[in-house]
């Protein structure tokens, strides 16, 4: 086999060096090696002639450099790091691989002896050579021996290199420190990806090597798993690491081997089988431990820089999970308004910024702090006059005046924008002139040909309540009417540009506050086309990124069905379509959805009407009833009935009666973490849709949270949830104290039988409940419950876990004395069945995340002690699942 010789090849310096030395002190050993007996009839130290021939004959590069040093370990192996490249020859280079590869941030250096072995071609080796059986070691020592294996033995088996520490190990942040230096380590595998693609004739062993990396890559990714899985036991925890130290750690570590994976479809289409372990990760990653280190350190590393940990918690726990798109993201800095303490009030929930609970406060700004002009106004009688006709009222600015017009007249834009950004007002305040000015003309650009006609809230919605209703009913045909919608976001304008990578745009429009409320959900997804505002002025998003081509109609989108074979696109059309799947779901909505829906209304979005509610998740709104609101329309449910509903506990009325209308709910809602309501029959149903994970409402679609199966749906009564569920009842009830549970959390830990820790009857297996939320906050510290809900039947598995609900079942009512909520239930039992009794009933108490465990494990982990046949101590039994129709409430 031929080696094509690149003369600016990072290590052709060292080959030259090594060689010299080879030449000039010869080692005992010297003619049993090959290579070094052709290098002894070399008369010629320099590169070309001889030298380049012999190279020729060699395996590779990466066997000549591990041959010679294990030949010669005296040999200078500084010399390797003097020849790493600073950097990628130009910025497109960078990127490029940066898209491969993403970024490798520093790991930790423990300081184990990693020099001085010899070459190990897996990590187990690595492991027994540096640590025979027998040997003293420490905790520290296995800390420090377990992060060297997972870089340097991971890195050198994979890579087939020889490594010295001092190629990557730097000092660190701290004085004392030292860490792996992540931009050394991206220099070293841009080095191993450049000599793998540009190798054309593959040797025969070229798959067998993809097959060991993919190995290699499973393995570490289960140490991982191992790790930040502490209830296993934490080599990090034990050697002294605090617990979000060990996520830092595992994070920066899991960057490290899952940037081989971008080698899948780049390298060499031969490997086949790291291309199949990076399509798994993709769709599994969120089931893994590491993944969860992973989020967690992510979290921590953006909070700090100043991001709102709503927006960085709803793309980091996200459906979908890109580990190298994420790495990038990362070293993004947020946009500031103010002060980087802006968003310090916010919750993974909410984001409080953007939230106005006083409105008789706020105040409109100008475009800047010196103008002092005059607001202006559009006439409110007639805005009026043609909301109480059903008309939706425009207005035209005419240099001096708001002019208003029925929006039939003639085509308009509608402008979607978040009150923070200070353009909030209503028909009878008005907004400042110079606002209105700058609406104008960015509104006559979009509509050159006509007057520069268009509907904002803040001048086509009046504050009388009556008609405000009647404004609010008109909404969805106010912007599905529209013949273009603009988005005015300070976020958006401040940092998106046509000069800047589609990633880093789209990604700050999927963290800005217009993404982040409920009312811009229906604006975005109704427009027929949807411009942002840029640096530039308003940008087609979607036909820019070559998402839509030019012109209406269906055929217009792009077909990005989550089954289409995206062999053939081009790598920015791939990460444009992995955007829209991941961080940008209502634009995915969009893209796969068309515009067939958008003329004829909700004709033919039945159909869909879960996965629309799911792009509500971690929105926010300044009044809780807003939710329900905002989104009837669209569902076609009767928006007046909800409007309706007034008083003190509305919005908790108005969620009920909307799952009523809704009919058809998942019946993942009762297994899932949230805040639930508290009226009779619902204590199963979310208090607030924007509260609920996006795989809650999930039924089918790239990254719904049971996907594979399809979701199941129960029907919603009056008098609470039918559905089938899989049921586990325990063979006594378990009552559990939940201040313990929190003292888990933060303090010292309860014992085991203290704990949600049942034991399935069949396999003896044990099983731990890792979280426990009642989701209300009038209900007692105890709780109850003597049978576990599971949407499907099947137990978590090792390193895997799963969402069911403790419940209570409630006594069946007597023939002739059925209450209320009795009445009002279906009968029929079985829909298949045919019977008429009443299905089981049973109280929803509590969700949980059941985690399999080892007996053994629990023994020495923080749950506090256990001593098998000590205390006589065992866990509730849990009978076989069974399928059954159960009322739930």
């Amino acid at each position: 086999m031929d080696i094509v010789v690149d003369d600016s090849d990072m290590h052709y310096h060292f080959y030259h060096e090594v060689l010299q030395h080879v030449r000039t002190n010869p080692h005992p050993n010297y003619f049993t090696c090959p290579c070094a007996t052709s290098v002894s009839m070399w008369t010629d130290v320099f590169w070309n002639g001889p030298v380049k021939d012999a190279l020729r004959h060699c395996q590779s590069f990466g066997t000549l450099i591990n041959l010679l040093v294990d030949k010669f370990p005296d040999i200078d192996q500084l010399s390797t790091e003097a020849f790493l490249p600073t950097g990628p020859d130009s910025d497109y280079d960078g990127a490029m691989l940066r898209s491969l590869f993403g970024t490798i941030i520093d790991i930790p250096w423990f300081g184990a002896a990693h020099d001085g072995f010899p070459y190990c071609n897996t990590m187990s080796s690595y492991t027994r050579i540096r640590q025979p059986p027998g040997a003293c070691h420490s905790r520290r020592d296995d800390a420090a021996l377990w992060v060297s294996a997972l870089t340097f033995g991971f890195l050198e088996a994979a890579t087939r290199t020889r490594i010295p520490e001092s190629m990557f190990v730097v000092p660190g942040p701290r004085e004392g420190e030292q860490v792996l230096s992540g931009s050394r380590i991206h220099r070293f595998l841009m080095h191993f990806y450049l000599s793998q693609y540009r190798d054309d004739n593959f040797s025969e062993g070229h798959p067998e090597h993809g097959r060991q990396i993919a190995e290699l890559v499973k393995k570490a990714l289960s140490a991982l798993d191992e790790e930040a899985g502490w209830h296993i036991g934490s080599r990090l925890l034990s050697a002294g690491c605090a617990e979000e130290d060990t996520n830092d750690v595992v994070c920066a570590i899991a960057f490290t081997v899952l940037s081989l994976c971008g080698l899948a479809g780049n390298a060499s289409a031969q490997w086949q089988d790291l291309r199949d372990l990076s399509g798994d990760l993709k769709t599994q990653s969120g089931l893994r431990s590491f993944h969860t280190a992973i989020v967690r350190s992510c979290q921590r590393r953006m909070e700090r820089a100043g991001w709102c940990i709503n927006s960085i918690t709803d793309h980091l726990t996200g459906k979908f999970m890109n580990y190298v798109m994420l790495s990038n993201l990362v070293q993004l800095q947020p946009y500031i308004r103010s002060s980087i303490t802006e968003h310090e009030h916010c919750t993974p929930w909410a984001c409080v910024f953007y939230t106005f609970p006083n409105t008789d406060e706020y105040v409109p700004r100008h475009i800047n702090a010196t103008c002092r002009c005059d607001y202006i106004r559009p006439p409110i009688e007639e805005v009026m006059k043609l909301l109480r006709e059903g008309a939706v009222p425009v207005v035209v600015y005419d240099g001096t005046l708001l002019r208003v017009r029925p929006a039939a007249q003639g085509p308009y834009v509608a402008i979607s924008h978040v009150w923070a950004d200070g353009m909030g007002s209503t028909t009878e305040d008005g907004l400042p002139t110079c606002v209105v000015k700058r609406i104008a003309s960015l509104v006559q650009g979009l509509l050159p040909e006509v007057s520069a006609a268009f509907w904002m809230d803040s001048l086509c919605v009046p504050d009388h309540h009556s008609v405000r209703k009647r404004a609010i009913q008109l909404m969805e045909r106010t912007y599905r009417d529209a013949a273009k919608v603009l988005v005015i976001d300070q976020c958006i304008r401040a940092q998106c540009s046509e000069r800047k990578p589609w990633e880093e745009n789209l990604f700050r429009i999927a963290t800005s506050g217009w993404i982040r409320r409920v009312w811009t959900l229906q604006e975005g997804i109704l427009a027929r086309e949807l411009y942002f505002e840029f640096q530039e002025g308003p940008v087609n998003v979607e036909e820019k990124a070559g998402i839509r081509k030019p012109g209406r109609g269906e055929d217009a989108y792009r077909p990005w069905d989550s089954g289409q074979d995206t062999s053939e696109w081009a790598i920015w059309e791939v990460a444009i379509y992995v955007w829209c799947l991941s961080h940008l779901p209502f634009l995915w909505f969009r893209v796969t959805h068309g515009d067939a829906w958008r003329s004829s209304g909700n004709l033919k979005l039945d159909a869909h009407k879960h996965r629309l509610i799911s792009l509500l998740s971690l929105r926010s709104a300044t009044k809780a009833e807003d939710e329900t609101i905002a989104i009837s329309g669209m569902l076609g449910l009767d928006l007046g009935a909800l409007l309706a509903i007034t008083g003190p506990d509305a919005a908790e009325r108005q969620m009920r009666d909307f799952f009523i209308q809704l009919k058809h709910v998942p019946t993942a809602l009762a297994v899932l973490e949230m805040p639930r309501l508290e009226l009779p029959g619902f204590s199963w149903a979310p208090r607030s849709l924007t509260m609920v994970g996006s795989a809650g409402f999930q039924t089918e679609g790239p990254y719904a949270e049971f996907q594979t199966k399809g979701a199941p749906t129960g029907i919603c009564t009056a008098a609470g949830l039918l559905a089938k569920y899989f049921v586990a009842p325990l063979r006594q009830p378990c009552t559990l104290d939940l201040r313990l549970l929190e003292q888990n959390k933060t303090g010292s830990p309860p014992s085991l039988a203290e704990q949600l820790v049942v034991c399935d009857e069949g396999s003896g297996t044990w099983y731990l409940g890792t979280k426990v939320e009642a989701g209300v906050t009038d209900r007692s510290h105890f709780i109850t419950f003597d049978a576990l809900l599971f949407v499907y039947g099947a137990l978590p598995g090792p390193s895997q876990t799963a969402c069911c609900a403790a419940v209570c079942s409630v006594a069946p009512a007597h023939a002739d004395g059925e209450d209320d909520a009795d009445s009002k239930a279906p009968r029929g039992g079985s829909p298949e069945s045919g019977t008429s009794q009443l299905p089981q009933r049973f109280h929803h108490v509590a969700s949980v995340v059941l985690m399999m465990v080892p007996r053994k494990a629990l023994e020495m982990t923080r749950f506090g002690p256990y001593e098998p046949g000590g205390s006589g101590w065992e866990p509730p039994r849990m009978s076989a699942l069974s399928k059954r129709v159960i009322l739930l409430t």
